[in-house]
């Protein structure tokens, strides 16, 4: 894909979600552009693209299921995991750990986890990232992780 053609997705998603702060988006976006063979990244960018209260999140979440299963029938336990740990870095070790532990417990034989267990574990994730008053997460923005930007201005 040609950089007209990433830009042009950028600015679509972005007039799509409107985030708080676009250059934050942006940044986030690009950054997994850059790296595009990384789907964990890519449903980490998915995931933060759009809050959980906005109607896109649920397409959101389904696409970024997709790519962490890939052309399996199921996501890996490897994969979701990964991405869990991303996204539930700012809480407490203890909340990181359970929701671990419930990744692990809806993970099959095979180890992998169907969507339905999926999106239960990471919008539990997600709701304990937006209602502990402690962090300062930016839902409303993109936040680009190991890049410094989840930290208060």
């Amino acid at each position: 894909m040609d950089v007209g053609a990433y830009l042009k997705d950028a600015l679509a998603v972005l007039l799509e979600v409107r985030p708080a702060n676009p250059h934050l988006f942006l940044l986030a976006y690009f950054q997994w552009a850059s790296h595009p063979e990384s789907l964990e990244g890519l449903a980490w960018y998915l995931l933060k693209a759009c809050p959980r209260t906005r109607d896109c999140f649920q397409d959101h979440l389904h696409t970024a299921y997709t790519c962490l299963k890939g052309k399996s029938e199921a996501a890996s336990h490897q994969a979701c995991e990964g991405l869990l740990q991303s996204l539930a870095a700012p809480l407490p070790i203890t909340q990181q750990q359970h929701l671990l532990r419930r990744l692990r417990a809806v993970s099959d034989e095979g180890g992998r986890v169907g969507f339905r267990d999926f999106c239960e574990v990471v919008e539990e994730c997600i709701l304990q990232l937006d209602t502990d008053p402690v962090l300062h997460i930016p839902w409303k923005g993109v936040s680009v992780p190991n890049s410094g930007a989840n930290t208060p201005p």
